[in-house]
């Protein structure tokens, strides 16, 4: 049952997504790949799943092994019941109804079968996702960030029952996280731009002290890029000409405020009675799960629900007052009366933020026509692309303009999706789940980002279900059962 990756290369017209990696996993173990954004991971267990073609090289492995994916973010049918995704394409059989009841009692007993989908968390669908793998005949099971939305005690029960299963089954992982990596890891496979530059082997022999060692190696490597990274794509000089361009904006008087915010839609957890302002310099956090109302609250902010509230925009001494908003709203008619720019980055990076079918171009391409005058200016005209390269430039990636959006790790969607929001140098930013399925290194950039966004005088709003440090906020509140708490 072993898989040989050999020569293995994955070209997108002129990028190299992955390039000449060999590789053998061993079966009936817990094999990782790791590695910062952008590294060729989920490339990697695209090719491996079959569902990416690759440019040369092999793969070897029995060809009546079965492989199951669960994908960093689940597909599952939005419109019928977790049980009903769970069971698709499996014979309803006495049989099967008793090994779908014992998945559930081990691996997730408090899921609700009778929901329907589109009124379910990050969480629930994860395990829909996998129990719907697990429900099939399989000996690969793949998982791409397994934990990103599960809370602490929910990934140690996950991890116990992946540590159980390995030794029926033989088990892919890609992970960011170090006590995944330490812990549970038999094989690690550290990619970097493309390259298998390291494997670490039969750590589950290895003592918990030189896991540890090896944890911290990893760490190194990958910081030592993401510092080569960060000073090759000019964060620091570009926040430097930013903060000089912002000169006036840090001393302006601008805000958002929402007050008594109460929403109840059909489709997603309601809220109630919310209220908060965002100033000028400010960083502010909301911190929650789904389940409690953060992606109501996201698109009630952001103009994609009707809701009853009162929404508060004021800089220096013009003030705004509506009770409906629109995101053409927010990202237009605001500027035309206010002169206030407000960018969002929405936590659906993929079908809200883009779209997998536009090219790199047509992605940033309004942002960068978009872009201030002081931006046109230093980058040239936006009409041939020069802006458009700006971004692409500050993302920190070599990508192409013609590249599409699906050829994109979901780290580097993040990324260029939040540059193309800060390029016209907003007063007040939106984030929505801005460190979801970042490594620690590329999470660290941006919150450095956010900091110095505060220094220039931006209203920061980040909505979140990662942790972010107290210490870095003017204001924390955290989203519980649809209500507003602070601290």
């Amino acid at each position: 049952m072993e898989l040989v990756l050999s020569h293995v290369t994955k070209r997108y017209d002129k990028k190299t997504a992955l390039d000449d990696v060999s590789l053998r996993l061993t079966p009936y173990a817990l094999n990782v790949f790791a590695g910062e954004n952008g590294a060729g991971k989920s490339t990697l267990a695209k090719i491996i799943s079959g569902s990416v073609e690759l440019t040369s090289g092999t793969i070897d492995f029995i060809k009546e092994n079965k492989i199951v994916i669960v994908n960093q973010k689940p597909l599952v049918a939005e419109s019928i019941s977790v049980k009903e995704n769970i069971l698709l394409g499996i014979k309803s059989t006495k049989e099967n109804e008793n090994k779908l009841n014992e998945l559930i009692k081990k691996w997730t007993p408090q899921l609700n079968l009778n929901a329907k989908v589109c009124d379910t968390g990050g969480g629930e669908r994860f395990y829909t996702s996998l129990l719907s793998c697990l429900m099939k005949e399989y000996d690969i099971l793949l998982l791409d960030e397994p934990g990103a939305y599960l809370e602490e005690e929910e990934r140690k029960i996950l991890f116990k029952n992946l540590c159980e299963l390995k030794k029926l089954k033989t088990i892919i992982l890609i992970t960011h996280d170090k006590k995944e990596l330490a812990f549970y890891a038999d094989n690690i496979f550290l990619l970097q731009k493309g390259k298998l530059i390291k494997t670490y082997a039969e750590l589950n022999l290895k003592t918990k002290e030189f896991k540890e060692e090896v944890v911290k190696e990893i760490e190194k490597e990958i910081r030592t890029f993401s510092k080569d990274e960060k000073i090759a794509s000019g964060d620091t000089a570009s926040a430097s000409a930013d903060s000089q361009d912002n000169a006036g904006s840090a001393n302006a008087a601008h805000s958002f405020t929402v007050n008594n915010l109460s929403c109840a839609p059909i489709d997603k957890p309601l809220i109630k009675d919310i209220s908060f302002t965002v100033k000028a310099g400010e960083l502010t956090v909301i911190k929650g799960l789904a389940e409690a109302g953060l992606l109501t609250l996201e698109d009630c902010i952001t103009g994609m629900q009707e809701c009853r509230a009162e929404f508060i925009f004021s800089k220096n001494k013009t003030e705004i007052v509506v009770n409906k908003i629109s995101p053409h709203f927010l990202r237009r008619a605001l500027y035309k009366k206010t002169g206030l720019k407000v960018s969002i980055v929405p936590s659906d990076k993929t079908m809200r933020g883009s779209n997998p079918e536009l090219t790199i171009e047509e992605l940033l391409y309004e942002a960068a026509v978009f872009g201030c005058s002081k931006n046109a200016a230093r980058a040239g005209s936006a009409e041939n692309g020069a802006g458009v390269d700006e971004i692409i430039n500050r993302s920190g990636f070599d990508i192409l303009k013609s590249q599409k959006v699906k050829s994109l790790s979901g780290g580097m969607l993040q990324r260029l999706i939040l540059e193309r929001e800060l390029f016209c140098k907003p007063d007040i930013l939106i984030a929505s789940e801005p460190l979801a399925g970042l490594d620690m290194e590329k999470s660290e950039i941006i919150l450095d980002r956010f900091t110095q966004l505060k220094k220039d005088g931006c209203a920061v709003l980040v909505l979140t279900t990662q942790n972010i440090p107290q210490k870095m906020c003017d204001r924390y509140y955290r989203l519980e059962a649809g209500r507003l708490w602070e601290g």
